[in-house]
């Protein structure tokens, strides 16, 4: 007996269907470090932004570092640095070095204000995704 004609274009389809992005995992990073080897980052004295071929890196991985370090029960971001920022901090810097004789304070301000912008854009993501389950019972 041969299935009918609708139920293999819906097995083909199921198949070919994209998946999407998915949550970001840091295995480039990972495979970069693997043996205590780390990635250089530039970041210029005019702008505070990274940039060169190590600038991607850098952001992905510090809001990958801080959602996996923080939670929401801790409060608001002052207190969240209070409490994980050192520790968020040495994270980032098992994995990246700083080129171009910048000092290290200036790198640690960077990735402290990166983490913040990361940490505000997934509270927001957050929002609007369970904003649009909110069920008011009244």
């Amino acid at each position: 007996m041969r299935p009918s004609l609708e139920v293999e274009i819906d097995a083909v389809s199921r198949i070919n269907r994209k998946r999407g992005r998915g949550k970001y995992k840091s295995k480039t990073v990972d495979i970069k470090t693997k043996y205590g080897g780390k990635i250089k980052i530039i970041i210029p004295d005019n702008i505070d932004r990274a940039v060169g071929s190590g600038a991607r890196y850098i952001v992905n991985c510090s809001g990958l570092i801080m959602r996996s370090s923080i939670s929401f029960q801790d409060g608001n971001w002052q207190k969240i640095v209070l409490k994980h920022g050192e520790a968020m901090w040495y994270k980032v810097m098992e994995k990246f070095e700083v080129c171009g004789g910048l000092r290290e304070h200036k790198l640690q301000g960077f990735v402290i204000s990166t983490m913040q912008r990361r940490f505000r854009a997934w509270k927001a993501r957050l929002h609007n995704h369970y904003s649009a389950y909110s069920i008011d019972e009244d």
